[in-house]
């Protein structure tokens, strides 16, 4: 295959072949050949539009477009900063996750020995504590930066900040606890229902003959 240029012919490349045939405006193909990263797309969109050459639904469809490229653009961004938090605050909270575990077994080893109802009701509650700390570590909110449960010198807009951060945890872990529960019950009760559905007979007649005939309702009929 070839093609004319300038009088002459040649032989037709393997981007001829792929696009010949092809519909689309000039504006779209431009789009389509810069096609690579979200940013070039999105620069290549954004010139589009400033020239102005789109009207009606084709306006109202790359505006859409270049929207959502613009999302996308920030929703990696945030993924990005999410894993960077994530990953130098790691082992703070190894440790952490660590020194509350221990503290908890050692309240359920006092709670075990505790004398009187007053004494294990106090450690209880500090039971409870240490397991919001314990949630606070494991479920601790993305998009932050961490701060430690048992840091010094913290100021009070610190010590707010946190408490904010432990409470959406704790939030978080009930709601997950409680999504949990529902889907449980739902299983439970598919599976009570697969279990209570009565099977048909195939033959009516053949199970009405396994119960046996009324000798004695025939006879007075007789």
């Amino acid at each position: 295959m070839s093609r004319k240029v300038g009088g002459s012919k040649r032989p037709l490349s393997r981007y001829d072949i792929a696009n010949k045939g092809k519909g689309g405006s000039e504006q779209e193909n431009e789009v389509q050949a810069k096609k690579g990263s979200v940013k070039n797309q999105i620069r290549s969109l954004k010139r589009l539009l400033n020239k102005k050459k789109f009207t009606g639904k084709v306006l109202e469809k790359k505006q859409r477009e270049l929207e959502h490229l613009e999302k996308l653009i920030v929703k990696r961004k945030n993924s990005e900063r999410d894993k960077a938090l994530a990953k130098k605050y790691h082992k703070v909270r190894f440790f952490e996750r660590i020194k509350v575990t221990r503290k908890i077994k050692k309240i359920e080893r006092a709670i075990a020995t505790a004398n009187s109802n007053g004494d294990k009701e106090e450690l209880e509650n500090k039971k409870i504590e240490l397991e919001n700390d314990l949630t606070y570590v494991m479920r601790f909110p993305k998009g932050h930066k961490y701060i430690s449960l048992f840091g010094e010198g913290l100021s009070e807009k610190q010590l707010q900040t946190r408490n904010e951060l432990r409470a959406l945890a704790i939030k978080s872990a009930e709601k997950n606890k409680d999504e949990q529960k529902t889907k449980k019950a739902e299983k439970r009760k598919n599976t009570d229902n697969k279990n209570t559905t009565k099977t048909v007979p195939s033959n009516p007649d053949n199970h009405e003959q396994e119960e046996g005939p009324d000798d004695d309702a025939d006879d007075f009929f007789l």
